[in-house]
């Protein structure tokens, strides 16, 4: 703007939008870094969490959603985290899922051992993304706004719960 583009009503436009574009690109990536930070140190109380209402509170995402219980869907844990767990998983899968196809969650086991499993229709990682896919900054996406921070966010949370995470 400095260079002129200030008095040619055009260029004004076209930096304002590229301001305004990497302003919400800054302000994603700095509140996905302290979701990071709070989901690595996390010390809150642990309480009874039902994760069948985690799934049935998630907001429409304009994909169905599908989710199958086989045990008891309990844990003793902290609800904000597992929710924003279990919502980075399903945006990730919305976010490759084939047109026209479902996102499926699973939910089995009981007590200290259950598993919530992701899965949706769409197309494969390839080797060396499976093997970076939970690294902090990794993204397939980074040209549409991605920060790589989602799937980060969800191997903080299960490792703070005692869990573990996988991609397949």
């Amino acid at each position: 703007l400095e260079d002129g583009a200030a008095d040619d009503p055009d260029a004004r436009a076209r930096f304002l939008a590229m301001i305004q574009a990497d302003t919400a690109r800054l302000d994603r990536l700095v509140s996905r870094l302290l979701e990071l930070a709070r989901a690595e140190d996390d010390r809150g109380p642990a309480e009874p969490v039902d994760l069948r209402a985690l799934v049935a509170a998630l907001p429409d995402r304009g994909v169905p959603i599908a989710c199958t219980v086989a045990g008891d869907p309990r844990v003793h844990g902290r609800g904000d985290a597992l929710a924003a767990a279990i919502g980075n998983l399903v945006d990730n899968a919305v976010e490759f899922a084939a047109p026209g196809t479902r996102v499926a969650i699973a939910i089995a086991g009981a007590g200290a051992r259950v598993r919530v499993t992701v899965s949706n229709r769409g197309p494969a990682l390839s080797s060396s993304a499976l093997a970076r896919v939970w690294d902090r900054f990794y993204s397939t996406r980074t040209g549409q706004g991605g920060t790589g921070l989602g799937l980060a966010i969800v191997r903080a949370v299960a490792t703070a719960h005692g869990g573990t995470v996988g991609a397949a």
